[in-house]
């Protein structure tokens, strides 16, 4: 089922959905008559060619509907991938107020504000988490895994000494991006060793907080590719 609130903007929507759904029933009821099987019919062409079919019928549905309330999406199929888990793990809650000089003065809070801002202009569902504990930070990556979510992962001082988070994305096989506020290659040499960057995807550092964008932006990007 499409989420009504996620694929459409504000307002009074009611006879925009019931007319939408309206053709949508109409499209269907007419591909029977020529013996087309509806996507969610046993019949059909599997999972994928089922939710693809879908996908077509929105698009033919929606030829020349009034659109103006409808939410622009950068992909027209990115409501559909799964949800995007940020993660992060020691002393990020403490964003703001330690070393200022290295991390700036934006908070964790403010991060997980500018980071729903941009899920919901990609259309994805957005986890945000902070723990202390190396045991939770494992133990959620574990559950984006077996979602098949994407996740970015900021594991703080875990980044450098974890071989049990490395293990973990290793069996999962979650698609992580890893990210650091600072560039962590401008600081002590014990911080340039990262067990997270074998298992990762792609590494992000020293761009600030907007670092956690850029891979929201990116991990949006590698899910669609992926349900393709």
């Amino acid at each position: 089922m499409i989420s009504t609130l996620g694929f459409f903007g504000a307002g009074d929507l009611t006879p925009t959905i019931c007319t939408l759904v309206r053709r949508i029933r109409e499209h269907v009821s007419g591909s029977k008559d020529q013996g087309i099987e509806p996507p969610w019919s046993p019949k059909s062409n599997g999972l994928r060619g089922s939710r693809n079919r879908f996908i077509g019928i929105i698009r033919e549905v929606c030829h020349g509907f009034d659109t103006t309330l409808l939410r622009t999406q950068a992909n027209d199929a990115s409501y559909m991938i799964p949800a995007i888990h940020i993660l992060n793990g020691p002393n990020l809650d403490l964003l703001g107020q330690r070393e200022p000089d290295v991390y700036g003065s934006v908070t964790l809070m403010d991060i997980e504000t500018s980071c729903r801002a941009a899920a919901a202009e990609l259309g994805v569902a957005l986890v945000f988490r902070q723990t202390a504990h190396e045991g939770t930070l494992i133990e959620w990556i574990h559950t984006a895994g077996d979602a098949g979510a994407g996740v970015i992962l900021n594991a703080g001082a875990y980044t450098h000494t974890s071989i049990a988070l490395h293990d973990a994305i290793r069996a999962t096989r979650v698609c992580v991006i890893e990210v650091h506020v600072s560039n962590v290659f401008q600081r002590e040499s014990f911080r340039h060793m990262s067990y997270i960057s074998p298992v990762a995807v792609g590494l992000i550092c020293g761009l600030g907080p907007s670092g956690y964008e850029w891979a929201l932006h990116a991990m949006a990007r590698l899910l669609r590719q992926k349900e393709m």
